[in-house]
């Protein structure tokens, strides 16, 4: 039978640099999941990108075919395009947050998709269909609510919504989930799942994350250097692979550590009975208390809402708390002592700024050192980080997300904190560069000896990465103890939803 997608020998260019997309293979059944994993830079967004017409300018396919539905497409014009995208191919792209028009409520939004799928005058009815079946239960309340009022698994699934409405043949899903926390996550691909079997939908799921690969995928294409260097069952692939670049992405995934539960050391950070109050009224955070020894790195979980982020920003000053205490070395933070790795280097780091002058900012807060000094001090800290000195002269644009992030550790080094609070520092980030990551953490706080609170909405990186591990729910911490034994014997249901949700089991635990 023919497939419903052939690619082959692809090829995709921009300017006159070397391929982005180099003589790419690749088949979609009817009613298949197929999953393309690779690093960041590997290709596999723009092959994602060139399957659904959605090149930019500066791009343009120089070789090879792509057939979808028997049909050559690979030389379509966008009038072509626009019609064939959202009536049989459809694409939803990572961040909900950009991809949604902020000034435009989802009735809007939505009735614009159902037209390009050839409802000309949606009326109530098809737009309540079209978020009822993407599991919305009050579609009549979110239509006429805006993007920023709903949580990212909402506007995942208002996304999700308008992809679907026109029942595609083939679902192109470029990092659905990789913004979202596990329990959301895990939510959202059993509905795309669902929805897919129920109508038939072949889907392309794009992701670096092997886990969410094996768990959903019938086939897995593994891309490195805009090449497909594997391809085949899941099973086979992530089970016993051939490629060595599929073994490094293996060997790269984080696994919880079953190590012996770390032995209480000094304390340096004492939270007790935090509460925070917004003027809303809304209670983010209730009644929070745990300590974190010197040199010791406390994982904080929970999902999207938890409470774990207002924590992070009132350890650091950034927020007042409405009670409680917060005391290193038994009392108020002072300035400096203290300092913060947000979870995206893109905007945590000035784009109008060189590295060397972003770096060296927290010592001209602090009026430290003389102007030669920190030049030497930003000199040293490059090394620190594994950056060669010249990237003190570059722009953040001139990096890749994974340098970007190096570059921000750097400045929270600078004043030579006694702790770190690293809020999501991986989650926008490849498997591979995540593990790159961890171990240079790992390797600067042996180094330096200082804390870590590392904040992440995913389990299996704090439980690789932390001694001690607290859980949060509602604002409140529900479970709270050694790594290895919350690990081991889970008390709190919430916690065991956790577990439960990190995909691919049979991935980490390899």
């Amino acid at each position: 039978m023919t497939p419903l997608l052939a690619v082959r020998g692809l090829t995709v260019r921009y300017g006159r640099g070397g391929p982005a997309v180099d003589r790419a293979d690749l088949t979609v059944e009817a009613g298949q999941i197929v999953a393309v994993v690779g690093e960041s830079g590997s290709g596999k967004s723009t092959l994602a990108h060139a399957l659904a017409g959605l090149l930019p300018d500066t791009a343009r396919v120089t070789g090879g075919s792509v057939t979808f539905g028997g049909e050559r497409v690979d030389g379509l014009r966008e009038r072509a395009w626009r019609r064939l995208r959202g009536r049989r191919i459809a694409f939803v792209p990572q961040d909900p947050g950009t991809a949604l028009n902020p000034l435009m409520t989802v009735r809007a939004q939505l009735a614009e998709a159902l037209r390009l799928t050839g409802t000309p005058r949606p009326g109530q009815d098809a737009l309540e269909d079209a978020l009822g079946r993407v599991g919305i239960p009050d579609p009549a309340a979110v239509l006429g609510r805006y993007p920023h009022q709903l949580s990212g698994g909402f506007r995942q699934r208002v996304l999700l919504g308008m992809a679907l409405a026109g029942r595609p043949a083939l679902l192109i899903a470029d990092e659905p989930t990789s913004a979202l926390d596990t329990t959301v996550q895990k939510t959202v691909l059993d509905l795309i799942q669902r929805v897919a079997a129920r109508d038939g939908t072949s889907i392309l799921l794009i992701t670096h994350d092997l886990g969410v690969a094996a768990d959903r995928a019938d086939r897995v294409a593994v891309m490195t250097e805009g090449r497909v260097v594997e391809e085949g069952p899941a099973e086979r692939v992530l089970g016993s692979p051939e490629a060595a670049y599929t073994r490094l992405l293996l060997d790269s995934v984080p696994r919880p550590s079953a190590g012996p539960a770390p032995t209480a050391g000094e304390p340096l950070l004492a939270v007790r009975d935090l509460r925070k109050v917004y003027p809303d009224g809304t209670v983010a955070v209730e009644g929070a208390s745990f300590t974190l020894d010197r040199a010791g790195t406390l994982g904080l979980v929970g999902a999207s809402g938890s409470g774990k982020s207002t924590v992070a920003r009132v350890i650091t000053g950034l927020v007042e708390p409405t009670g409680g205490s917060v005391l290193l070395d038994g009392a108020p933070v002072r300035a400096g002592r203290v300092q913060f790795v947000a979870q995206n280097p893109y905007a945590s780091l000035d784009p109008l700024m060189s590295v060397g002058r972003i770096i060296a900012e927290p010592l001209r807060a602090l009026r430290a050192g003389t102007r030669a000094g920190r030049r030497e001090r930003v000199r040293r800290l490059l090394e620190d980080v594994g950056l060669p000195p010249e990237v003190a002269w570059r722009r953040p644009s001139a990096l890749s997300g994974g340098q970007r992030q190096r570059v921000a550790i750097a400045r929270a080094l600078a004043p030579s904190p006694d702790l770190i609070v690293l809020d999501e520092p991986v989650s926008a980030l490849d498997t591979v560069t995540q593990a790159q990551i961890l171990t240079l953490l790992r390797r600067l706080q042996g180094k330096h000896g200082m804390a870590y609170l590392l904040i992440s909405h995913d389990l299996a990186v704090v439980a690789a990465a932390a001694g001690r591990l607290a859980v949060m729910r509602d604002g409140r911490i529900v479970e709270y103890g050694p790594t290895a034994e919350v690990l081991a014997a889970p008390e709190a249901p919430f916690t065991r939803e956790l577990l439960a949700a990190i995909p691919g089991g049979r991935v980490r635990s390899a």
